[in-house]
């Protein structure tokens, strides 16, 4: 995660693309702008998908719109990891996967994954390894989250994410080989840090046109509500 190891938390974001002319962003106008985002998407683009995993598409319409607005940021390509209590528990105590009852539970979509699918005889190769979300300065969004809700298995993320940075907290566990971050939802696990083997989603129809047709009024909600405060 870029922005929180390199100590941005809080800062404010203040800078247009360079053909813009530079305004000026509060914090607070950065948390209307990308709650905004989030409801938008609830509300008019998730309705409107095929399936809930969606990160290409979500990723670039969040990118493009806060371009758009003014608000600094950047793609993260990171390996995503969602557990339950039970399964937390039993790792805690040591004992290895195999051996955990099926009430431990956990997903992960992993950007080592590839090698795995191939390995099995089932590597697509246009497919994208791994989780795309997006920072700012202060926030991280990850609107295609709910893909990894399983409530059955009590894993539930409440998302659209719009989390703080400041809220992400540092995964300290023995099992745990990589610089990991914790974003808090309502219920289970979800960890994510930087993907080891990045993939490109360029050629993906989502990444390249799908945003397109949501970005005008994604852009126009989100400036209203920076603008004008809560409606």
């Amino acid at each position: 995660m870029a922005c929180v190891a390199a100590g941005q938390v809080g800062t404010v974001c203040a800078t247009r693309k360079e053909n813009q002319l530079p305004i000026h962003i509060t914090l607070e106008d950065e948390k209307r702008a990308v709650n905004a985002l989030a409801d938008f998407w609830s509300s008019e683009v998730q309705p409107n998908m095929r399936t809930l995993s969606a990160c290409l598409m979500a990723a670039r319409l969040a990118t493009k719109a806060l371009d758009h607005i003014g608000v600094s940021n950047q793609l993260s390509h990171v390996d995503a990891t969602c557990i339950n209590d039970d399964w937390l528990h039993h790792a805690l105590s040591g004992n290895p996967a195999a051996k955990m009852p099926s009430s431990a539970w956990s997903l992960a979509v992993w950007s080592n994954h590839d090698q795995v699918f191939q390995s099995a005889g089932r590597f697509n190769p246009n497919g994208f390894s791994g989780h795309l979300i997006v920072e700012t300065d202060n926030f991280m969004i990850d609107l295609s989250a709910q893909q990894f809700d399983r409530e059955q298995h009590r894993i539930l993320t409440g998302g659209p994410l719009v989390v703080p940075l400041k809220d992400l907290t540092e995964v300290r566990h023995a099992f745990v080989l990589n610089e990991t971050w914790s974003v808090p939802i309502k219920l289970g696990h979800y960890w994510i840090n930087d993907a080891v083997l990045p993939s490109t989603p360029s050629g993906s129809y989502d990444w390249r046109r799908g945003y397109r047709d949501f970005l005008p009024d994604c852009v126009k909600a989100m400036r209203l509500a920076m603008y004008t405060g809560p409606q």
